[in-house]
């Protein structure tokens, strides 16, 4: 799926509030550290804060209506909606799939291949 959206230049990028080593650690887990063009690991003072989206937003030159955020928390789904970006929720990180839909992300995206 990343090699795809980055073939049809999609411009990927990761924002998280993990450690370096946390996100290297991921990513080389995943392979996905070589579809991605920046990685935003800032603490925005709280989880659901937009900073940390709007400031990668701002880095890469795009803005909220051509900005896609996909989240396995409660607090991506929110820090989203916070940014006036829509959200993908994808159920197999630490919250439960229904506190996810509960937060209304893209309807396509509200099932679980888990």
């Amino acid at each position: 799926m990343l090699a795809g959206l980055r073939d049809r230049d999609h411009v990927l990028a990761i924002a998280t509030g993990k450690s370096r080593a946390g996100l290297e650690r991921a990513a080389a887990q995943y392979g996905s550290a070589a579809f991605v063009r920046r990685l935003a690991l800032r603490r925005p003072m709280r989880s659901t804060s937009p900073d940390m989206l709007c400031e990668l937003m701002e880095e890469l030159g795009t803005d909220a209506a051509n900005t896609l955020m996909i989240g396995d928390t409660v607090h991506d789904l929110q820090m989203a909606a916070s940014a006036g970006v829509q959200a993908v929720a994808v159920s197999h990180g630490a919250h439960p799939r229904g506190d996810l839909v509960a937060l209304a992300p893209l309807p396509a995206w509200r099932t679980s291949t888990s």
